[in-house]
């Protein structure tokens, strides 16, 4: 049937939904969903859901993302890709848990410049037992882009940070003409901690992109909302409100 379904693991549980064909993955948190079984993470071995030939989505909570942008030679799309890995290899020593992509950023007759996104995720025993049981994965999403992704064409400004919280974790995103150029994740931290995290984080993108100013906060599922009024004397910021 090519039936399309979701996984959605955190620290806490495993969600699987099962959704049908008219539905896009980004209605992912609407009330409408067409099934949903929820999956204690520590007894994911005796899953009973049968996921032979379903399209599945594998979104995965609190993985941060490295990004870098490399400079090569141009290259074909084979060779190109065994370069990038050997260059994460040479970062990463052991490359068993890195999953990547890339895109090429910029062309020229002899270079390239490739942004690189990897996520460092210990969770691809899930995916090879999906797998196995005649899963096709599509994709392994970190949740914060899947979320970005969702909310991006909301946004007008060219260059901004992107705020998500969900499940006590935030999340940080720079990004810049349709880029993310940078993100950290924060677990379980306190309200009166949020400004110094803020004004780290503006620091690491400082020292990425200095002397360009990042004057627009996006809030996503934000609750302090004493926070978001207090930031708008100094930045330009917008609530896009809860999780919809």
């Amino acid at each position: 049937m090519n039936e399309k379904a979701i996984l959605e693991i955190n620290n806490k549980s495993i969600t699987y939904r099962r959704m049908a064909k008219k539905h896009s993955i980004f209605n992912l948190f609407k009330k409408n969903k067409i099934d949903e079984n929820v999956i204690p993470v520590n007894n994911i071995e005796n899953i009973r859901i049968d996921l032979k030939n379903k399209r599945l989505f594998i979104l995965v909570h609190g993985e941060e993302i490295y990004v870098t942008v490399m400079k090569l030679p141009k290259l074909k799309s084979k060779l190109l890709y065994k370069v990038i890995r050997d260059e994460l290899k040479n970062k990463f020593k052991n490359l068993d848990n890195i999953m990547f992509s890339y895109e090429i950023v910029q062309s020229s007759k002899y270079n390239l410049e490739v942004m690189v996104s990897c996520m460092n995720w210990h969770g691809m025993d899930i995916a090879k037992m999906c797998s196995d049981s005649g899963a096709d994965i599509k994709q392994i999403v970190p949740i914060q882009f899947y979320m970005w992704s969702k909310y991006k064409s909301k946004i007008k400004d060219e260059n901004y940070i992107f705020i998500l919280n969900m499940n006590d974790i935030i999340y940080f995103m720079a990004c810049y003409r349709d880029k993310i150029i940078l993100n950290n994740v924060y677990k379980d931290i306190f309200k009166d901690d949020f400004s110094e995290i803020l004004e780290q984080f503006r620091f690491k993108l400082n020292i990425l992109m200095p002397n360009f100013n990042f004057a627009t906060i996006i809030f996503v599922n934000f609750i302090y909302k004493d926070i978001i009024e207090s930031l708008s004397t100094s930045y330009k910021c917008r609530d896009l409100g809860d999780l919809r």
